[in-house]
């Protein structure tokens, strides 16, 4: 059989949606490194969704590590990566969460690539452990300096521009869930370019 190359694997960005899927519970995507295994380049990601863990308060989970029960015991994680096309198990066992830093928590996650449940038995099942970091929410100076970024980048100058400034937007994976907050901010911001304008016309 066939080995995994575990040691050669590093992660990327690590993101979390505190409500995801039909079960409405948080999940973590993490990316992982381009890798090669079995003469084939992978480009993927770690996901595991239906944790039942309140990430909305990341500060709350610092320095505490939290065990889990396998697919398909009640209170499993729904763990997989994209392999050769297919979504091989990953059965999360364990997550840990470091200290909290200014921008980021850090975090551990421990569980078992199960390719003989997932019709890949040529390969080896392997104990697996990803090291990465989850941001903390984002502060509202940050919502702001983001919003007058994307603002910036498709050269938006009215609320006519709204629609693009958020396609920009909803492409980063860590404001997907402040988009409501961000669209606030991004018509507020046009709403004081637009009078700006008003005034340069008009200075009377």
């Amino acid at each position: 059989m066939l080995k995994f190359p575990a040691a050669a694997i590093t992660t990327t960005d690590a993101y979390y949606s505190t409500e995801s899927g039909p079960s409405g519970l948080s999940s973590i995507s993490v990316g992982l490194a381009t890798f090669e295994f079995d003469a084939e380049t992978h480009e993927t990601l770690l996901r595991c969704d239906q944790i039942d863990l309140d990430l909305d308060d990341l500060s709350a989970l610092s320095d505490k590590s939290f065990e889990f029960p396998l697919n398909p015991e009640p209170g499993y994680i729904d763990g997989s990566i994209c392999l050769f096309g297919v979504h091989v198990h990953f059965l999360t066992e364990r997550l840990s969460f470091g200290s909290v830093g200014e921008e980021t928590i850090p975090l551990r996650i421990d569980g078992i690539l199960e390719f003989s449940s997932s019709g890949l038995s040529r390969y080896e099942d392997v104990a697996l452990s990803f090291h990465t970091g989850l941001h903390l929410p984002l502060t509202s100076g940050q919502l702001v300096s983001m919003a007058a970024d994307a603002i910036d980048r498709v050269a938006a100058r009215s609320q006519h521009d709204i629609g693009k400034v958020m396609a920009l937007l909803a492409k980063n994976q860590r404001a997907k869930d402040r988009l409501a907050e961000l669209h606030s901010e991004v018509r507020r911001a046009l709403q004081e370019r637009d009078a700006s304008i008003e005034i340069e016309r008009d200075p009377d």
